[in-house]
């Protein structure tokens, strides 16, 4: 069985933030998309230029 393209960005996005913020995003599937959601720690601050990376590449729905 062929991966979900999607699935497989939203999880790499979630565990990238995970290693940045030092704790683990909420992944929420919701009607046509999934969102990420996370605390902004002191940690997740100190990285925010890669935060913005990260959400950057992030795919988005059509």
């Amino acid at each position: 069985m062929a991966e979900d393209p999607q699935l497989a960005a939203v999880q790499s996005a979630a565990e990238q933030l995970a290693l940045l913020g030092g704790t683990r995003p909420r992944v929420i599937p919701e009607p046509g998309a999934t969102r990420i959601e996370i605390e902004v720690t002191g940690r997740l601050a100190d990285h925010w230029p890669q935060v913005l990376d990260v959400l950057t590449r992030a795919p988005t729905s059509a």
